[in-house]
């Protein structure tokens, strides 16, 4: 009897337990319950009022493949080892008080679907890791105090349908790249620091039902393309520095009121804006 606790205590340290699961098996203590190492594979954790940090053990739950704890008061940074849990297609953190920066170790997590991390205090750049999630449908980072570039490698993400960027403090270009995504239905990259022209290629991603550039530094013109977007339902280009003459393509896009206010736009307007659209400081450069 001694010899099988003894063995049964050592094996709990190499397995990394420190608790006994419901079912028997070696498991780890989370917000004051314990959670099987092989048994666990989802973790919905949402609007418990969750408080403190994201334990570190937590990366232990290796067979997990939703891991969701928004809606929570938790703090501190995101623990790198959430990269360890490999079979996870869905991770959100949304809705907390998370600061720091993105671990780079989130990009060992090639089967993820869906990450939300948006409405924190995240800081830092986007990691270039990103760009190995290949299999991501849905990037929810907005509403954050991420700085830097946009990563070129973001746009390797061919089968995102929905990239949220926005309310963030993001600067530099839009890339030409981003003509890559041509699977997404919903863009919004506004309220940010971003320069330089709208890039044609956003004429390649004809899925898009929303498109919102808004609140940033953007000038030039807006580009012939932006006709291709025959299925908008929105199109936000506001609080800009966009100038010149509107290309009467612009009424081939599906948002019969797109939101142009608060740019430098040149008179006279596409017929299709010309009853709506206010008069502007022209800038013709």
């Amino acid at each position: 009897m001694v010899y099988s606790l003894i063995f049964l205590f050592f094996i709990g340290i190499i397995s990394g337990e420190d608790c006994t699961a419901d079912d028997g098996t070696p498991g780890i203590e989370l917000w004051w319950k314990c959670y099987s190492i092989e048994n666990t594979f989802e973790l919905n954790l949402n609007d418990l009022e969750l408080k403190g940090t994201i334990p570190r053990k937590i990366g232990k739950l290796t067979n997990l493949t939703v891991l969701s704890l928004s809606n929570n008061h938790l703090k501190g940074s995101i623990p790198s080892e959430i990269g360890s849990l490999t079979k996870l297609n869905f991770l959100s953190l949304y809705n907390n008080q998370l600061t720091g920066p993105i671990p780079s170790a989130l990009g060992a997590l090639t089967n993820l679907n869906k990450l939300f991390l948006s409405n924190n205090e995240l800081s830092g750049t986007i990691p270039i890791e990103i760009g190995n999630l290949v299999n991501l449908t849905e990037l929810f980072l907005s509403e954050n105090l991420l700085t830097g570039p946009l990563p070129l490698e973001l746009f390797n993400l061919s089968n995102l349908s929905y990239l949220s960027l926005g309310d963030n403090l993001l600067s530099g270009t839009i890339p030409a790249e981003i003509g890559n995504l041509t699977k997404l239905t919903e863009l919004f990259l506004d309220i940010n620091e971003l320069t330089g022209i709208i890039p044609p290629e956003l004429g390649n991603l004809t899925k898009l039902t929303h498109l919102s550039l808004g609140s940033n530094q953007l000038d030039g013109q807006i580009p012939l393309e932006i006709g291709s977007l025959t299925n908008l339902n929105s199109l936000w280009l506001c609080y800009n520095n966009l100038s010149g003459v509107i290309p009467d393509e612009i009424c081939n896009q599906g948002d019969s009121s797109p939101s142009l206010y608060s740019n430098q736009f040149c008179s006279s307007y596409p017929d299709c804006l010309d009853d709506y659209l206010e008069y502007q400081d022209c800038n013709e450069d």
